[in-house]
């Protein structure tokens, strides 16, 4: 068969001594891959098919089928011109190997040809599922970042907005766990800035924010406005920096790249102040401009650790949630119950301290004028006290700060390395840290593609 084959060319004969070899050896892999190319090649598309279907039955190798499937696909869509059992093929080779490039790929160029973009994006939606469910699993699994990165690219290629924010981080970290191939290098090589103005809508808020902040309390805050800076306090001193330490947008780089992001997020000019008391500080104090400090630990880690920081600190700002954000939990917590016990009495104040909440409550009640009470009431009086902790607050408040980050730098790497390092902790070990997985999750989700670009 291989002398007739490859020396003399005669196809017909070739496939006589193959076909003549299978009877001594029905199962033989080589034999059976030989005679299915050669009687496509000639379009004995019945006898290329048997092959290539035993050759599918016998293959316990994931990766292998795959290749077998392929031959199947091919004979059904130029054999028998069956686009539909072409498909279902090509299907079963990506069903069979999730994680095969190749699979992925020929799929999506199928449907490309057919012209069926919506059915490229349902198949592409399937597959990274199905590795977004692996890396919840296995974090430190490098392999399920690629695929999710080559098909959130291919979804982008189906005019599918958001799509490419997803593909960078998923190659983001493909790259950190060594599992990045030439597609994903020039993916992060495409130094782009992100567009910041899904961010910035209202509806975006629905997303940043975690449903332990409730859309209502988010009301509260938002009417009250500068009145809970002035009752908590605002110093910039805490942060071991004063007014006269401020930097220029034109004399620091560091300044310059915040003011920017500012910018791009609607606010004016804002004071910048690095810290080296606390190296790891992201904070935007409510101030007039808005005051923004950094820790020297961060704007030393480049460009993408600042707008990173930047964009999650002046989102707190532009909700007016600076102050809670910052706050340590039972602080929040008397604050937060104090001012809900204004319009519901027996709002319960889980495990705090009753004195604090009580002495909260009678300064809060002084410091709200009676026509803002009345703006307030519907709001107040539409939290659940049942479902609501104020632990909870404070950490979807940090969720909800770090989501921003994310979209305002598009650099997921960025955030991790901040996070990391805020514990002591060393990438990519800690991915496996649940504050890390909530914030790849939400980077790898269409959360994350409804306020990205």
């Amino acid at each position: 068969g291989l002398i007739y084959a490859d020396r003399l060319v005669d196809v017909p004969m070739a496939l006589k001594a193959f076909q003549r070899a299978l009877t001594y050896q029905p199962d033989d892999e080589a034999t059976l891959v030989r005679l299915a190319d050669l009687a496509a090649q000639i379009g004995e598309w019945k006898l290329a098919l048997g092959a290539c279907e035993r050759l599918v039955k016998n293959e316990l190798d994931a990766d292998k089928r795959v290749a077998h499937l392929h031959r199947v696909a091919k004979i059904f869509k130029q054999g028998f011109n069956d686009s539909k059992r072409a498909e279902r093929a090509l299907n079963l080779a990506l069903d069979s190997s999730p994680t095969n490039d190749e699979a992925l790929q020929q799929l999506v160029q199928f449907y490309k040809d057919a012209s069926d973009l919506q059915s490229a994006r349902v198949h592409l939606n399937r597959v990274v599922g199905t590795m977004r469910a692996r890396v919840a699993q296995a974090p430190l699994e490098g392999v399920p970042y690629r695929v999710i990165a080559r098909a959130m690219s291919a979804r982008a290629a189906t005019n599918t907005p958001g799509s490419l924010p997803i593909a960078r981080a998923a190659a983001q970290l493909a790259d950190l766990l060594g599992s990045a191939g030439e597609p994903e290098q020039k993916l992060l090589a495409n130094d782009t800035r992100p567009d910041l103005a899904q961010l910035m809508k209202p509806e975006a808020d629905d997303v940043i924010f975690p449903r332990g902040i409730p859309l209502e309390l988010r009301q509260v805050f938002q009417l009250l406005g500068d009145r809970i800076a002035k009752h908590v306090g605002v110093n910039v001193q805490a942060y071991g920096v004063s007014r006269g330490d401020r930097v220029r947008a034109k004399d620091n780089p560091v300044a310059a790249v915040a003011q920017s992001v500012a910018t791009s997020m609607g606010f004016g000019e804002i004071d910048v102040y690095l810290s080296g008391r606390q190296p790891w500080v992201m904070v935007a104090e409510p101030t007039s401009p808005v005051s923004l400090v950094l820790g020297i630990s961060i704007t030393n880690s480049g460009g993408d650790a600042i707008r990173f920081a930047t964009g999650g600190a002046l989102k707190m700002a532009q909700a007016s949630l600076a102050i809670p954000a910052r706050l340590p939990i039972d602080e929040l917590g008397v604050l937060v119950i104090a001012l809900l016990r204004l319009f519901q009495p027996d709002f319960p104040a889980h495990k705090l301290d009753a004195d604090a909440v009580t002495s909260q409550h009678q300064k809060l009640r002084r410091l709200i004028p009676t026509n803002l009470m009345n703006e307030l009431r519907p709001f107040a009086l539409a939290i659940d006290p049942i479902a609501f902790r104020h632990d909870a607050l404070a950490r979807d408040l940090r969720i909800a700060q770090l989501r921003a980050g994310l979209v305002a730098s598009g650099s997921l790497l960025a955030g991790l390395r901040i996070l990391a390092s805020q514990v002591g902790a060393e990438l990519p070990g800690f991915l496996a840290d649940p504050v890390a997985q909530g914030l790849v999750s939400f980077a790898l989700g269409e959360d994350h593609a409804a306020v990205a670009r």
